[in-house]
């Protein structure tokens, strides 16, 4: 038996460790790799009528459906830990059908800094969607559904040597073409013995006018002095020049967002934020996008008067998920101002299927939302 130093002392621990010399070479092994995890479905609620392992496939659908359905999300896309903004990218599901992936254009991926000369093909150059870790050895991209962000991880030796922070002109924002004029005017009043009554005026203005790309500013002052005398300066008029706009970086991703915290349920703002790159002086225009919509929150039955089984998907007729059905049969659903027919499937049984009518226009309506009882046929 080989000698163990740690062993000498007393004699519980030359007992302890006996017992570990004693355990056999093989039981020390690499721990294996844990399998699919299965919930326990005894602890549900299950009615009667219900099939006996309706439970058991509500948890395996809420354990293995992918946070978001394949389509097109607004998400916030990160480069190496740091935040280069929003994009809007179309998600498919991966080989395997249990993740999201991002279609990845190759202009994109120049955005965010990847060298595209480095590319071993250039025959990818032409493809729609790059699989960036196929490609670029090293790289990783992971999507969190829940927070819609997108992570991607470049080695550096993939990425172009740019100035940290900096941004292609192309996306540089001209804005809107504007003009403006600030203006300051004085008085002064005085009286004095040798003198008597004076006064004077001051006038001083800041003008511009933004056209294109172009910018004409102007500083000009008009005085007139207690004799009378009135005078014209004019500082400096010049163009395409250094004009300073409040709050916002010239050159530099600024990120402006809306507060949405006093909008009623009816209303839905695709994007509440916004990303702007002005040149300097630029006056730049930002616009959101809203629309109203229906927030529902119907009670789904069965014919036979039971609920809806727990976990339940609703699908509109493209196959895009508006809502899961949660306890007592009720889901909460956003849908467009017309009515629609709607699909509830639970399980994989053909039987365990069927439709349902959302018509807005015959709700109830409580405080923006619309309520309803309906009857799945």
């Amino acid at each position: 038996m080989p000698r163990f130093p740690l062993c000498r002392g007393r004699i519980r621990m030359r007992r302890a460790c006996l017992l570990l010399a004693a355990i056999p070479a093989a039981a020390i092994a690499e721990p294996e790799a844990p399998g699919e995890i299965e919930f326990q479905a005894g602890f549900m609620f299950q009615h009667p009528d219900q099939p006996a392992d309706s439970a058991l496939l509500a948890l395996r659908q809420l354990a293995t459906t992918v946070d978001l359905a394949p389509g097109i999300y607004r998400v916030d896309v990160s480069v190496n830990l740091e935040y280069v903004g929003q994009r809007e990218l179309r998600f498919e599901l991966d080989n395997t059908g249990d993740h999201l992936q991002p279609c990845l254009s190759p202009t994109l991926l120049g955005e965010l800094g990847l060298r595209l000369e480095a590319l071993p093909d250039p025959a990818l150059l032409e493809q729609p969607c790059l699989d960036l870790a196929a490609v670029v050895p090293g790289a990783r991209v992971d999507f969190d559904g829940s927070q819609l962000r997108l992570a991607v991880s470049i080695p550096q030796i993939a990425l172009r040597r740019d100035v940290r922070g900096q941004v292609d002109p192309a996306l540089w924002d001209s804005g809107i073409n504007a003009a403006f004029v600030n203006y300051q005017a004085s008085t002064l009043q005085g009286e004095n013995r040798g003198q008597g009554r004076f006064d004077s005026h001051d006038l001083y203005l800041n003008s511009g006018v933004n056209l294109g790309g172009w910018r004409l500013r102007s500083n000009q002052t008009w005085r007139q002095d207690s004799q009378g005398q009135r005078e014209w300066t004019r500082a400096y008029t010049y163009a395409q020049g250094y004009a300073l706009l409040p709050y916002l970086r010239p050159y530099k991703n600024n990120a402006l967002v809306l507060n949405t915290d006093r909008l009623g349920p009816d209303v839905e703002i695709e994007n509440g934020t916004s990303q702007v790159v002005p040149r300097r002086g630029a006056v730049v225009k930002a616009s959101f996008q809203a629309r109203r919509v229906n927030r529902m929150v119907l009670t789904t039955l069965l014919p036979n008067g039971q609920p809806l089984p727990f976990g339940a998907q609703l699908l509109d007729a493209s196959g895009e998920v508006l809502g899961m059905v949660g306890q007592a049969g009720q889901a909460i659903v956003t849908t467009g101002l017309d009515a629609q027919q709607a699909t509830a499937h639970w399980g994989d049984e053909t039987s365990a299927r069927c439709s349902v009518l959302l018509d807005p226009s015959t709700m109830l309506e409580a405080q923006g939302y619309r309520l309803q009882t309906l009857t799945c046929l």
